[in-house]
Parts: C-alpha cells; sequence; structure tokens
C-alpha cells in the first residue's frame, strides 16, 4: 500500500514557471543567480572545463580506461553546470535533477576512477584494470543517467526508476 502511494506522489519542486516563479530564484551553489551574472559565470566554469578536456587530449585516452574514467568525471561536471544552467536559467523541467550529474555523475566517476588508480598503485600492482572495472566504470554513469533522466522519461514509474539506478549504482 505505501509503495503504490509513493509511486503516485509527486517531487515538489516548487511552483511551475506559469505559477509565475522567475527561475532566477531557484536554487543556490555554483550558478545562483547574482545580479545576471549567473549565465556568465557557469558558461566560463563550462567552458574552462571543456578547455581542459581538450587539453588532455581524451580521444587518445580511450583504450586506458584509468584515463578515461578521469575525463568522463569532468566531463560530468560540465554536463552538471550546464544542466543547472539549463534549469534555473531556461526552465527546463527536465534539467532539475542536475545536482545527480554533479554527485553520481561527476563526483561518483571521479572517487571510483582514483580509488581504482590508488588500490593499484599503492599495491605496486600493474595499472591494468578487468573487464569488471570497466563495467563498474560505465553502471557508475548509466546509474546518473537513469537518476538525471529517468523521472522525466518515466515519471509514472519514479520509485522504479530511483530502484534501478541505485541498484546499478
Amino acid at each position: 500500500h505505501q509503495l503504490a502511494a509513493l509511486q503516485h506522489q509527486r517531487l515538489h519542486l516548487g511552483p511551475a514557471p506559469e505559477e509565475g516563479l522567475d527561475f532566477r530564484e531557484r536554487g543556490t551553489g555554483p550558478l545562483h543567480p547574482a545580479g545576471g551574472q549567473t549565465d556568465t559565470v557557469g558558461g566560463i566554469v563550462i567552458g574552462l572545463l571543456l578547455l581542459r578536456l581538450a587539453g588532455w587530449g581524451g580521444l587518445r585516452a580511450l583504450d586506458i580506461p584509468l584515463l578515461w574514467i578521469l575525463h568522463l568525471g569532468v566531463l560530468w561536471l560540465a554536463c552538471a553546470f550546464a544542466l543547472k544552467g539549463l534549469w534555473l536559467l531556461g526552465g527546463f523541467s527536465w534539467a532539475v535533477n542536475w545536482l545527480h550529474a554533479f554527485t553520481a555523475g561527476g563526483f561518483g566517476t571521479m572517487i571510483l576512477g582514483v580509488m581504482t588508480r590508488v588500490a593499484l598503485g599503492h599495491t605496486g600492482r600493474p595499472l591494468e584494470i578487468s573487464r569488471v572495472v570497466i563495467v563498474a566504470y560505465v553502471l557508475i554513469s548509466a546509474a546518473a543517467l537513469m537518476r538525471i533522466f529517468g523521472p522525466w522519461l518515466l515519471p509514472r514509474y519514479y520509485i522504479g526508476v530511483l530502484a534501478v539506478s541505485i541498484a546499478v549504482w
């Protein structure tokens, strides 16, 4: 009975745009609007993150999972800033879960990547990972994608989407 009630409960995200909420009032943090500077600062941050990625030569790292996972983590951060900007400034409802791009996507991916590297390096083992670890790398990003876009794509199955995302994580 409780599960059915939870499945029908909607996550309250504040008033819809048509109810008069200015999107610039929605949130705090790295893209919180301050006198119209939000889009400029957010754009600069996104640009710097993408510039950093380009300088790392990410395409050359595609065959080295210990490197591409870190590149993917930084890409997740750029995506998180972009999603938050789209939500705050553009009112795109599907971008409301931007925080999961920061946490599950960016932080989770980088933490897993660094832990893998440190665990191998500090124990004197070769810096080569198994397919199981590569699958874990893929699954953590899949879980983040599900958490970010799943509720928007499948709103009637919100609890199910969360459960799958948790299981994949």
